[in-house]
């Protein structure tokens, strides 16, 4: 696929054996050019819809043709699993700030993985990250946190909505690999003790060197309290994901499960 060609290449090389980076600082500045905020039409007031951040994407290849970006499949769907109406990817860069229209390209419900197109051509893709972590590697992720804010004004039929939406950096551990369905490595993902704040879902989860270890699935708690409880999906999965999508060169041979 011409979209995919850019990330394979940038997967030649995986870290080496040098000693990972003291601080986050160098990590989190190559992998942030890559994380983007999802929007979509979502059910507001009494009927009325509100046209608000959903959730976080990540660029994985780009071209003169557009951009591939990873978020969930939770993230653009509706209960009925329909794309939800309007799903745009805004693009926030060094250079400006740009509203693409986003193209489900594939959605899988059990990987819980969506793969979207847009037009943008600046974007960065991420790197990745080929070899499994071991218990207590630090990992970190990037992502978009839900609208602050909300309603303004109401005229009639019209709601008019002011958002903030803010890009948030936590940290934490790795902590172990699991089958959600045994037999079944589809179904693998990697547990975190990492805060997943609301609205990082589909963000990237990253080393110190900057490498890109997965997606981010979601946090765990009880009610309105969130615990630092985390699930990632793995390298692996994605690229079984992208291959039954026809996008299999987008990611390098990832380690066997």
């Amino acid at each position: 696929m011409i979209l995919a060609t850019g990330l394979a290449a940038s997967l030649a090389g995986c870290a080496g054996d040098a000693p990972p980076p003291a601080d986050w600082v160098a990590g989190g500045a190559a992998v942030r050019p890559s994380v983007h905020s999802v929007w979509a039409s979502r059910p507001a007031l009494e009927g009325l819809r509100a046209f608000t951040p959903v959730g976080t994407a990540f660029a994985v290849a780009a071209d003169s043709l557009g951009a591939l970006l990873l978020t969930n499949t939770h993230v653009v769907v509706d209960g009925e699993g329909t794309p939800l109406p309007r799903l745009s990817v805004l693009v926030q860069a060094d250079t400006g700030t740009a509203l693409y229209g986003a193209e489900p390209l594939a959605l899988d419900g059990r990987r819980d993985l969506a793969l979207l197109r847009i037009a943008d051509t600046t974007v960065v893709p991420v790197r990745w990250r080929r070899e499994r972590v071991t218990m207590g590697t630090p990992v970190a992720t990037i992502g978009y946190g839900l609208p602050e804010g909300g309603i303004e004004d109401t005229t009639g039929a019209r709601v008019v909505t002011r958002y903030t939406v803010v890009r948030r950096f936590t940290a934490g551990y790795a902590s172990s690999y699991r089958t959600l369905e045994a037999g079944d490595p589809s179904t693998n993902i990697l547990e975190v003790d990492l805060f997943l704040f609301p609205g990082v879902s589909g963000g990237p989860v990253f080393t110190r060197e900057g490498r890109v270890l997965g997606v981010n699935r979601g946090g765990w708690g009880l009610g309105e309290r969130r615990t630092s409880y985390g699930e990632v999906i793995p390298v692996l999965v994605v690229r079984q994901f992208l291959e039954a999508a026809g996008y299999g060169d987008t990611v390098a041979e990832p380690p066997s499960p």
